[in-house]
């Protein structure tokens, strides 16, 4: 009815006004009619009643739809997140959704399980197929949901094991031990300290915990050899870690060219002229290789270093990338 001329608004051009108040005066008194037409009921008058009238039928519709493409993938925040399982099939993560991508084909299956995005992805060394993925806390169903961590297969997209509330607020990282038997993860605790968890997945249990520090961690990856061994990088510290029945021990690797050898915390120092210093060095990713050697990116100048099973620094190559190191793979 706002379009009845009866009840449009004068415009400026049409109306002459005395003054501001005589402008204000003219052009409130078609509101206050339409006003009074509102409450009165008679909008109705100018209303058309739909040839079909309203229909409430509360059967859900015949059709539905099908999850067909998901454009993009999650590297903003997040390192080392895409696999190949045996068929030769990439598995990544966009949003909430694993998508398991065949590169000949064109086509795309999706792992929807979780409710939130996903932030880790590790997979399973022996049966490739099998994926682990970790989330952020989310609102679900409008209740607060925190992380969970889903053990799935890249085939059939049935889920295997379900692991909740796994950490506070986002799993950070995810590795399975190199016998596949154990799944470590990497997330935050309620008071915002990054806290490192161990667990017989098949079994659904949690085997150790410890909290490690405020200091982020970006990568983590078990020995090739050791099933109770792996490691940690992050900001300013790299750590072996042992998992001894239900208890974490954990040393710091000295990467100073005068030492290099297991040492204390926050003592991480390595420039890119191949000389210690003092400056706090962010590593980003890590690698084991064949023979059990641990290879680390760092951040700024793409410098990597190669750590032995003892820990000690065997082996720099300053600026290996024009920029920051964000993956490593070895075969």
């Amino acid at each position: 009815f706002l379009r009845d001329p009866r009840y449009s608004l004068p415009s400026d051009d049409e109306t002459e006004y005395v003054d501001e108040e005589d402008r204000k005066k003219k052009l409130s008194e078609p509101m206050k009619v339409l006003r009074s037409r509102a409450l009165d009921g008679k909008w109705k008058e100018m209303s058309i009643k739909p040839a079909s009238g309203g229909v409430n039928d509360p059967r859900a519709p015949r059709h539905s739809l099908d999850l067909e493409w998901v454009y993009g993938y999650r590297c903003r925040d997040a390192h080392s997140n895409v696999v190949r399982n045996d068929y030769g099939s990439l598995i990544y993560p966009v949003s909430c959704v694993g998508v398991v991508f065949d590169p000949e084909k064109k086509t795309q299956k999706h792992y929807r399980g979780h409710a939130g995005s996903i932030t880790a992805i590790a997979q399973h060394p022996l049966e490739r197929n099998i994926i682990a993925t970790g989330t952020k806390a989310c609102l679900s169903h409008r209740e607060a949901t925190l992380p969970s961590i889903h053990v799935w297969s890249s085939t059939d997209l049935e889920v295997i094991s379900i692991l909740p509330d796994a950490h506070w607020r986002f799993v950070r990282c995810l590795g399975f031990s190199c016998d596949g038997e154990r799944l470590a993860s990497v997330g935050f605790d309620e008071e915002e300290y990054m806290i490192v968890k161990a667990w017989a997945w098949k079994e659904k249990s949690m085997l150790a915990k410890l909290r490690v520090g405020p200091e982020l961690i970006f990568d983590l990856n078990w020995s090739r050899a050791n099933p109770t061994s792996f490691s940690t990088v992050g900001r300013s510290e790299i750590l072996i870690w042992q998992l001894k029945a239900d208890k974490f021990s954990f040393t710091a690797v000295n990467t100073s060219p005068e030492k290099g050898t297991m040492g204390a915390r926050g003592t991480s120092s390595f420039n890119s002229d191949g000389k210690g210093g003092n400056s706090r060095t962010t590593y980003l990713c890590s690698v084991y290789t064949k023979n059990d050697e641990l290879v680390v990116g760092l951040q700024g100048y793409g410098d990597i270093l190669m750590i032995n099973a003892r820990g000690v620094v065997i082996q720099r190559k300053a600026r290996a990338h024009n920029g920051s190191v964000y993956a490593l793979e070895a075969c």
